[in-house]
């Protein structure tokens, strides 16, 4: 078969240069309607990101690896970096093409999230689901506004963690799966604090919410967020308690009080401990500006 790009009419539109912090990030590259003119193909090719076809018109067939794959209009394919990809298409042949890296703060790779040699798993059948989500993707690339750019990425996480649902769970990675979890669970965690900023919280009542015995969530925060449970909590206290003190006429007292401190000595104890400074020492910075 005769590998010639010029038999295809291919509408292709880029992400502008803006990103969004969460820990993992599938980075917008690019997304492409492909319409086949006659039967053709793209010629062999190494990837280097991840690419998610869906056949949207007619058959779409392609070589992954010298395995051949065979789509049928509503299918989707996912083709990995590193994966060697040819596309085999009949004539009058369509399908949406969106290109995208993985990214976690902290990691110096970019990120996998299908066990390798899963091949079994690469193709999810009848995906009506991802229809219209890739005609969003598609549509929005092509505005010019400055805000573009995050609604593509708002569209693309969409369409990512709708993807790892559709799953089965043993095609994921161990490594995405365990970063994941330990999101979520820091996540979770983090929502607790900020709707008990204003009380107090005993280790107990926290396993609970998890339902987990004291000792295990004591070690699971331990392990994901580096520090005790009770500890985490009162940094997010003080966190909010360095707002209060240099945006705000509260007095240490009220401050103490509000986010309930035994008292304004024990409040100012466990400040110190945190920050080798008094919260009267923050105040007066404060002041001193």
């Amino acid at each position: 078969m005769k590998n010639n790009r010029s038999v295809f009419q291919i509408t292709a539109f880029h992400r502008p240069d803006q990103a969004c912090d969460t820990d993992i990030t599938p980075f917008f590259l690019r997304a492409s309607i492909v319409r086949a003119e006659k039967i053709s193909g793209f010629p062999s090719h190494i990837h280097r990101e991840y690419e998610i076809i869906f056949a949207a018109r007619k058959e779409y067939s392609c070589l992954i690896n010298n395995r051949e794959y065979n789509l049928v209009p509503d299918d989707l394919l996912i083709v990995c970096p590193e994966d060697t990809h040819e596309d085999i298409c009949p004539a009058g042949a369509e399908f949406f093409s969106i290109a995208f890296k993985l990214q976690c703060p902290g990691l110096k790779n970019s990120i996998n999230f299908l066990m390798p040699d899963n091949e079994k798993n690469r193709v999810l059948r009848s995906c009506h689901i991802f229809r219209n989500i890739f005609s969003g993707i598609i549509s929005k690339s092509q505005s010019r506004s400055p805000a573009a750019g995050y609604l593509l990425d708002s569209l693309l996480r969409t369409f990512f963690w709708t993807l790892i649902c559709e799953l089965p769970e043993q095609a994921l990675d161990e490594n995405f799966k365990d970063i994941v979890y330990r999101t979520s669970f820091k996540s979770k965690v983090f929502s607790m604090f900020r709707s008990h900023l204003f009380s107090s919280l005993s280790l107990t009542a926290m396993g609970e919410i998890f339902g987990l015995s004291s000792r295990a969530f004591s070690g699971k925060c331990s392990e994901i967020l580096g520090e005790s449970p009770s500890r985490a909590f009162n940094r997010y206290k003080l966190e909010y308690a360095c707002h209060l003190l240099a945006d705000t006429e509260m007095s240490i007292n009220e401050i103490s009080s509000r986010l309930a401190f035994a008292n304004q000595y024990h409040f100012s104890r466990t400040f110190r401990k945190f920050y080798n400074k008094t919260p009267g020492s923050i105040r007066a910075d404060k002041t001193g500006d």
